[in-house]
């Protein structure tokens, strides 16, 4: 398995998508909600959360956190946001970040699991399709 930090732009749609699909409730963090308002506060934990992962992966090639930082800026070409590309775009951040020992209760996987939980809920068809199979 490889890994990379992924780009900027990359963390700036997740975070925009954040911004534009979650409200606090929607992500729990140990029981505290995560205000989705925070964006740049947001798109630094992911990224943190992909540079931990970079260094576990390569203990060898350690990059600094620090060299690596985020300022959210509005996305307005990613709007509406398309929730198929959010798929492919959070499941590309989780394979990059998921190589740190605290990635399955880190609040980076706890954000982008709600992110997708959203993104499937507004997938074109997905409000009349059946709950129920009978």
């Amino acid at each position: 398995m490889s890994c990379y930090i992924v780009s900027d732009n990359h963390i700036n749609y997740l975070a925009n998508a954040v911004n534009h699909l979650l409200k606090p409730e929607h992500i729990m963090y140990h029981g505290e909600g995560v205000d989705p308002y925070q964006s740049s506060a947001i798109g630094q934990l992911l990224l943190d959360s992909n540079v931990d992962s970079y260094n576990a992966r390569y203990p060898r090639e350690q990059v600094n956190k620090s060299d690596y930082r985020y300022k959210f800026r509005l996305c307005r070409d990613c709007l509406p946001i398309n929730p198929v590309q959010l798929i492919k775009a959070i499941q590309c951040y989780q394979y990059q970040s998921c190589e740190h020992s605290g990635w399955e209760t880190s609040k980076a996987k706890e954000i982008t699991d709600s992110l997708l939980r959203s993104a499937l809920r507004h997938l074109p068809g997905y409000n009349d399709a059946k709950w129920s199979i009978d």
